[in-house]
């Protein structure tokens, strides 16, 4: 009995320690390809100059409501989600030729793709890049990491390059669709305004041509004038009345001069019913045409903002809004970083320990149980 024990602890050793250890120091010693590590980074800068002249009047805010500012860290997500996404990869594998690159059939079959030919779809191979293709954000300061992992300096170096060009372009885009919707909005607020200044100088218009006046206080001053004269001549028509009808009541001339002040009169009712008298009035018509000339001058005001906002603008449109800044170049790669040989079979050889301690626990529990 102790020697079949003995028999299957020694089995057991060789089973889940000294065969997976020997494995693994074959593999990573003698099979295992070598991996070249290229890594570089960027951020995103803002470019405030461009958004700040939008925003120098009330106006502008609308297009900052809008979204127009974008922070560089939410860009920087942006980016990274872009790099690690189908698009980028399919276009990079267009130019490099990549998966051919991690298909190689001289590559070790547990790190080539596609190893037992079954499937060599882009969509496999989209996932199998996950695992050497990478971009990282540092949520504090923003700084993304691209890291790639191919098995040549060269193949590892080009992607890298050709991986920040997909981000310049995509910041591009994005920096045009930003100017886009810019413009446009612009464009719609003045086409807005327009619209309203248009249709205030057809009411402004429509109005004084209805009630025959153009400007209730300019109208004003020259009826008041004509009633000042209008009362200077009935005085001096009524003084001479007054004389002829005390010295010469006889004379002819007596009923040109009352007809001439019943004309006087009649004019002078007339011009102080203009002014102040019933409808249609000097005064009752200012107020109405006072309320449409602020409608006009406001419209006028909102026309003129609304063109300054077009013309800053188009100015900005020269400026990018965001742009990337490589902080860290990549560069190539003198020898390959992985993978960790010794390391991975001292990890391996740890494991193996512990789970053949656990097993050696479990049995010998087992033993007592049953006996």
């Amino acid at each position: 009995m102790k020697h079949w024990v003995s028999r299957a602890s020694r089995s057991l050793w060789f089973w889940m320690v000294a065969m997976p250890v020997s494995l693994s120091a074959i593999y990573f010693a003698l099979l295992a390809s070598p991996i070249y590590v290229t890594e570089s980074q960027f951020l995103i800068n803002q470019n405030q100059q461009g958004i700040t002249s939008l925003n120098q009047s009330s106006i502008s805010s609308l297009l900052s409501n809008a979204g127009v500012a974008t922070s560089g860290i939410s860009s920087a997500y942006s980016i990274s989600g872009f790099l690690t996404s189908r698009p980028s990869l399919l276009s990079v594998n267009q130019k490099l030729n990549v998966q051919q690159h991690y298909s190689d059939p001289r590559l070790d079959f547990i790190s080539r793709f596609g190893p037992f030919s079954w499937d060599h779809s882009f969509e496999s191979f989209y996932k199998y890049s996950l695992r050497y293709i990478s971009a990282d954000v540092d949520s504090t300061s923003g700084v993304v990491t691209l890291t790639v992992r191919a098995f040549s300096p060269q193949m590892a170096l080009q992607i890298n390059q050709q991986y920040l060009e997909q981000a310049e372009v995509m910041l591009n885009k994005i920096n045009q669709r930003m100017v886009q919707d810019t413009l446009t909005s612009a464009e719609l607020f003045l086409q807005a305004a327009e619209k309203r200044a248009d249709l205030s100088a057809h009411t402004l218009a429509d109005y004084r041509a209805k009630h025959g006046v153009i400007d209730p206080e300019v109208q004003a001053h020259t009826d008041l004038t004509n009633v000042a004269q209008l009362r200077a001549q009935l005085i001096t028509v009524q003084a001479q009345r007054h004389v002829l009808e005390r010295q010469a009541p006889a004379s002819p001339q007596l009923e040109s001069l009352i007809a001439n002040e019943k004309s006087l009169l009649g004019a002078l009712a007339s011009e102080t019913s203009r002014i102040s008298g019933a409808s249609p009035s000097l005064a009752g018509q200012a107020g109405d045409i006072a309320t449409t000339l602020l409608q006009s001058n406001t419209n006028a005001q909102l026309l003129a903002g609304a063109i300054t906002l077009v013309n800053n603008a188009e100015s900005n449109t020269l400026q990018k809004t965001m742009y990337l800044s490589r902080t860290v170049v990549p560069v190539l790669a003198d020898v390959p970083q992985e993978p960790k040989r010794l390391w991975n079979v001292l990890v391996i050889g740890v494991f193996s320990l512990i789970i053949y301690a656990l097993t050696r626990m479990l049995i010998a529990g087992v033993r007592e149980h049953s006996a």
